[in-house]
């Protein structure tokens, strides 16, 4: 298990517990939106593998939720930058909620950073990190370091 501060725990506690309104656990169902809102985006396959792995009866704790999202949380960027900051940062560009940054989601966060870019040139980031429908998460962590 990761070294969580208690900032971090508190997150987890805090995402868990608004998907667990009536104290039984999340379910498989709101495992992908609990996941998602901590910034991870896991394939349906490898959700039932991780419910698999972390409850028998399909019903996920707190303590195993943890144990999923906490490494990441806990994780940096080569350049020190906390990993759970940048996915905070895809997770406020990603308006769509669809796991990609699009072109104007890309041109606000360099707006933000404060770099004046033109659309051509967010036409190349797009094209340059996979494609022209969007930058996933792991490109854009690619890109951010």
């Amino acid at each position: 298990m990761a070294d969580l501060d208690a900032d971090q725990k508190q997150e987890i506690s805090d995402v868990y517990k608004y998907f667990d309104k009536d104290g039984t656990g999340i379910t498989a169902a709101n495992l992908d939106a609990v996941a998602r809102s901590m910034g991870f985006n896991y394939s349906e396959e490898e959700l039932n593998e991780l419910l698999r792995e972390m409850s028998a009866d399909g019903v996920p704790t707190l303590e195993h939720f943890e144990e999923l999202v906490g490494p990441g949380l806990a994780a940096e960027t080569p350049n020190n930058q906390p990993l759970a900051d940048i996915k905070k940062t895809f997770q406020i560009l990603d308006k769509s909620n669809n796991g990609k940054l699009t072109a104007a989601a890309i041109k606000t966060f360099f707006k933000n950073m404060g770099e004046k870019v033109s659309d051509q040139e967010i036409k190349q980031i797009l094209l340059d990190n996979g494609g022209g429908d969007g930058i996933s998460l792991e490109k854009f962590i690619e890109m951010y370091v």
